[in-house]
């Protein structure tokens, strides 16, 4: 019996489950890491966590892909920086941080700050956002259709992914990237290996509210530096380019299966 089975309430029941399954899932991933042909990656981040965790397969990078216009940015007018957040409207997201950080470095009359998600996905955590929003130049304007992107990320300086907890290639970093958007993101792996520092966009230590802030005051009052950074900012894989990068890969595998099959029988 685990030490566990012996504490009360853990020995049946949909807790004792639920436990049951955390306990064996280590073994149960090594089981199926054995039977892999070949792992497919999104990022740099999640090959280096299988790799931790024992897959000692082959494994190939493929990034995800998105579909939206790659036209140059719009010239975007006005004196004020706006900057998005988009995305679930949670505290793991950190859309707090960035209001915080803007609150502690930039005068109200030079910036905006659209939020756009739903405020009722967590809905004590957006009333908190809400508060702490008060006063400030900050605008919640809920969700938006995907065939939207584009004209969403046009209207801003930069996008803004405050994220508290690991990222995987969020798809709006990416959509970003491809419009020509400049980003600025906490320093989480899934993240900043599409980041080049000053190119693309900025990171900071994930988590910061003076991180952040630090990066608002590097492009507060300059927004010819965002704007500069929208001809150096792009992302070229689309989701076709993706998908045949996808099937080159189990091509390769059932050929390999195929191969192994005719020497097992020519044994």
């Amino acid at each position: 019996m685990h030490a566990w089975q012996r504490t009360p309430g853990m020995r049946a029941g949909r807790i004792a489950g639920l436990v049951q399954d955390l306990v064996q899932r280590p073994l149960t991933l090594m089981s199926l890491y054995r039977a892999y042909h070949h792992a497919i990656m999104p990022t740099s981040f999640i090959r280096e966590a299988y790799e931790r965790n024992g897959y000692r397969g082959r494994m190939t990078n493929i990034p995800f892909g998105v579909d939206l216009s790659r036209a140059g940015k719009k010239a975007r007018t006005g004196p004020r920086l706006v900057l998005g957040f988009v995305g679930q409207i949670m505290a793991h997201k950190g859309p707090d941080i960035l209001i915080e950080a803007a609150r502690r470095t930039l005068d109200p009359g030079s910036y905006e700050i659209r939020i756009m998600g739903s405020l009722s996905q967590d809905a004590e955590y957006g009333a908190r956002l809400q508060r702490l929003a008060q006063g400030l130049p900050v605008r919640f304007l809920g969700t938006f259709p995907q065939e939207a992107m584009r004209d969403v990320l046009d209207d801003m300086d930069a996008l803004v992914i405050p994220s508290r907890w690991y990222e995987n290639s969020p798809l709006v970093l990416l959509n970003a990237l491809a419009s020509h958007t400049p980003v600025i993101v906490s320093d989480v792996a899934g993240m900043t290996e599409f980041v080049r520092e000053g190119v693309n966009g900025f990171a900071f230590e994930r988590g910061s509210v003076e991180g952040l802030a630090a990066v608002l005051r590097r492009v507060a009052g300059k927004p010819e530096t965002l704007h500069a950074m929208a001809a150096t900012t792009h992302y070229d894989m689309t989701t076709l380019a993706m998908t045949e990068r996808t099937l080159e890969v189990y091509e390769h595998a059932i050929a390999d299966a195929r191969a192994a099959a005719i020497e097992r029988r020519s044994a």
